[in-house]
């Protein structure tokens, strides 16, 4: 079984699908398992058989419409509820691991977080050190009349030691991403990192 780590609104870690979404995926496919198999060609339909039977002084088409399926002897042995059961248990245990374990990736939440928001106009400020909040021209030899020669104070500056400050973090950053494995197996579940690493 494969998972997803993702964060959810709150920083906190997740899974996707998540546990209930696993359960009820091995409890239908069991179940369309049981039907496939009732629905396979049967020994007692063949045209051969067919025939000894008839002669054999049965009732064939009783046979056929209250005959035995593969569901009856389950039932009556009990085999799948037992099987239904240690599945969903081992995956319950493996499970709770491995999400008890991916909650070391919520140290990476401030930069999924900033991922979603970092602006580069953030490094900008006022010669006040003011945040700026005005309007970045892309080509300021259109600007006739400029403003910031009667304003000088309110021209925006780059603040040089936030931008330091930052690279140094994102070094950081990368470097631990870097460490990050594709995936890990906690008992019968994997946890897929591939696209969490994608979205920091």
């Amino acid at each position: 079984f494969q998972v997803e780590v993702m964060f959810d609104d709150d920083g906190n870690v997740t899974f996707q699908p998540n546990i209930e979404q696993l359960r009820n995926g091995i409890i239908n496919s069991l179940q369309n398992s049981i039907t496939t198999l009732d629905n396979l060609p049967r020994i007692l339909k063949q045209t051969k058989l067919r025939i000894i039977i008839e002669n054999s002084g049965v009732n064939i088409v009783e046979l056929f419409k209250n005959g035995p399926i593969f569901e009856d002897f389950t039932k009556k042995e009990n085999i799948l509820p037992k099987i239904q059961d240690s599945i969903l248990e081992t995956l319950d245990r493996s499970y709770n691991d491995a999400f008890n374990f991916a909650q070391t990736f919520a140290c990476f939440y401030p930069i999924y977080k900033r991922s979603k928001t970092w602006n580069p106009n953030d490094y900008l400020v006022t010669r006040e050190g003011k945040p700026y909040t005005g309007v970045i021209n892309e080509n300021p030899l259109d600007d006739v009349s400029d403003q910031f020669l009667v304003e000088y104070k309110k021209q925006p500056v780059i603040d040089f030691e936030k931008a330091k400050n930052d690279i140094e973090t994102f070094i950081q950053e990368e470097y631990d991403l870097g460490n990050l494995r594709q995936g890990i197996v906690k008992g019968v579940l994997h946890i897929d990192l591939k696209s969490f690493r994608q979205s920091l």
